[in-house]
């Protein structure tokens, strides 16, 4: 049984992580030195947005003797096909005794001890009104298994979008082969992370069934990839645009329509020529002219020299502000460097891009939305059931919603071990937001 975390959450208001904040101001012309000295003298200036407060709790754990035993990671969330009802789909880890008992195709698994963690992913449903799980799942959603995911399937995303059959669900999440990982990790740091884990796509109508999974990314080591929910015209031909990250900046690929076929769209991928033409926009050249954004402020890693690091999180969200449109953006940042990846930490932060053309940045929040503040999300790794967790103080976002009218939910995992979801209010997010220009900077009016 799946434990619900209903009680309340206590409102968590996040305060800068780096030296020299300078408060947010009204959208316009760029802000001196004296006028952010004149600011920091008045708290109580009328024209000041703070970020909105945020509500937290916890909703999901690991359950001993189940298919998710082992931890719970980053979940995918999008309105269900069903009325009044929402889907997530999150990473669930399995050591299994025997291997065929979770999965039909029989392999050999990897690891000295015979044993591996296989992640898998797991399906439930909540109500839009106030989150609550409905049901428990009893099994993890059952997808054809490639060689390229052999040893797990972590980070759904979902992106829900209307092509000629109706609406599909486009579903993304990290393939892990952890042969390839083994092949080169002996050789190499560089080499590790050139292999071993791709961006894969299923599409699915009903979640229930669901298509070949499909390479969507590079043909290298990449993951967090998430669709835009919405179809990009471009000279007389329409696109599928990807969110990607190849490191350390966020970038878009562009994939062709086929007869507003989605699922059909994707399949087209494995023909080799169509292939070829794709992967030639993941050269560094071009690259470059399809990135979004790069890191550019302490808390996501730039400092000391260090070019930081920042993913796509969450599928975009069309939102208006004042009559304009754009694309809310949650992403997440590894705010400080390390040579060991559990002490990086994780925090979530947003970003506005323009709707008609989403590889202009407009906007960019100069702290966190979302970093580690409650037990379950903080400290060193316990044994504790409520607090234990694989690496510590991550909020990794991959799952956002407009539940109710103004009311924003973003669904994140923790510490590599729950599943948490944080609200705040839409309209004070994107005031606060429009107050920075793409770097973060405050505007003057």
């Amino acid at each position: 049984m799946l434990h619900n975390f209903s009680a309340l959450s206590q409102l968590n208001t996040f305060h800068p992580v780096s030296r020299g904040f300078v408060p947010p101001l009204f959208s316009g012309r760029k802000a001196s030195a004296i006028d952010k000295n004149k600011l920091l003298e008045k708290d109580s200036n009328p024209k000041f947005s703070k970020m909105p407060s945020v509500s937290k709790k916890q909703i999901l754990f690991p359950v001993r003797q189940t298919w998710q035993k082992g931890s719970l990671t980053n979940p995918g969330a999008a309105r269900a096909p069903q009325k009044k009802k929402g889907v997530l789909l999150y990473g669930a880890n399995y050591v299994p005794d025997k291997i065929a008992d979770i999965i039909p195709q029989n392999r050999a698994p990897h690891g000295t001890d015979g044993k591996q963690a296989y992640s898998l992913i797991g399906l439930l449903y909540f109500k839009l009104s106030n989150g609550k799980i409905l049901k428990a799942p009893e099994h993890p959603i059952k997808l054809p298994i490639v060689p390229e995911q052999v040893d797990g399937l972590p980070d759904p995303r979902i992106t829900y979008l209307k092509d000629k059959k109706g609406g599909v669900y486009l579903i993304t999440y990290n393939a892990v082969n952890t042969a390839a990982i083994d092949k080169v990790a002996s050789a190499s740091k560089s080499g590790y992370l050139r292999n071993g884990a791709r961006i894969f796509s299923t599409t699915t109508r009903d979640f229930k069934h669901y298509t070949p999974p499909i390479q969507v990314g590079p043909s290298r080591y990449e993951k967090n990839g998430v669709f835009f929910p919405k179809k990009f015209k471009e000279n007389q031909q329409h696109y599928l645009y990807l969110l990607h990250r190849t490191f350390p900046n966020i970038q878009i690929a562009k994939i062709p329509v086929k007869n507003n076929n989605i699922p059909k769209t994707l399949q087209k991928l494995n023909n080799p020529f169509a292939r070829q033409r794709y992967e030639s926009q993941f050269d560094d050249k071009t690259l470059q002219s399809l990135t979004v954004m790069k890191p550019v402020l302490p808390w996501e890693g730039v400092a000391y020299g260090q070019t930081g690091q920042i993913a796509p999180g969450s599928q975009p969200i069309q939102v208006s502000f004042k009559g304009k449109r754009y694309w809310l953006l949650f992403y997440n940042a590894a705010p400080q460097y390390s040579a060991n990846p559990t002490d990086l930490g994780r925090v979530v932060g947003a970003a506005l891009l323009d709707f008609n053309n989403p590889l202009k940045l407009l906007h960019r929040g100069n702290q966190p939305v979302i970093k580690s503040t409650e037990p379950f999300e903080l400290g060193e790794i316990t044994t504790s059931q409520e607090t234990l967790g694989t690496v510590k103080d991550v909020t990794f976002a991959t799952g956002a919603l407009i539940a109710n009218r103004n009311q924003l939910t973003i669904f994140y995992g923790t510490k590599d071990k729950f599943l948490a979801q944080a609200t705040l209010n839409l309209t004070a997010l994107l005031q606060w937001l429009v107050q920075f220009d793409e770097k973060g900077q405050p505007l003057l009016s």
